[in-house]
């Protein structure tokens, strides 16, 4: 099928009594037929094939629109069945709850821990007295956690000085 670049519609119609035309007008008038009646088949010759072009821009549009389409539902659909496998992979990857277990007791003690700073020593792995993992060292710990919450200082600003 032969594409067409243009919209045949927008053409205008020749001038058939041009010179460019005149040997094809000759050539029909001299068959006995009439100049007029000649120039009349001309154009409506012209036109046949004009709607014909028309119609198979017109074929050419939506076919073009079609695969536009299906082109549009296939990306549509790559891209669902790419985001549903996205996320049944984050689904696999995301950790699962434990079931809550009626029967276990809940302790009334809290256990001292390590500070936040001698772990994140071993995460180093840089050297850590183990003085800091004894019950005593976890319960300083604690303490000086607490106690640097409560005796902290701040800058305030009174009647336009920095206290």
């Amino acid at each position: 099928m032969n594409c067409l670049l243009a919209d045949p519609a927008l053409e205008a119609q020749p001038n058939f009594e041009s010179v460019a035309y005149a040997a094809w007008l000759n050539a029909i008038t001299a068959g006995g037929i009439d100049r007029e009646v000649a120039l009349e088949q001309m154009a409506e010759g012209w036109r046949a094939e004009r709607q014909e072009r028309i119609d198979l821009w017109q074929q050419q549009l939506e076919e073009d629109a079609r695969a536009q389409q299906e082109q549009a539902e296939h990306d549509q659909a790559k891209k669902d069945a790419r985001e549903q496998e996205e996320s049944c992979e984050a689904e696999k990857k995301k950790s699962k709850i434990n079931d809550f277990d009626t029967s276990t007791m809940v302790a009334d003690v809290i256990i001292p821990r390590p500070s936040q700073y001698d772990l994140q020593k071993v995460k180093n792995r840089e050297y850590v007295k183990l003085w800091y993992f004894s019950p005593d060292g976890c319960r300083e710990a604690s303490d000086s956690s607490r106690s640097t919450a409560e005796d902290t200082f701040d800058f305030s600003k009174v009647d336009g000085f920095v206290s």
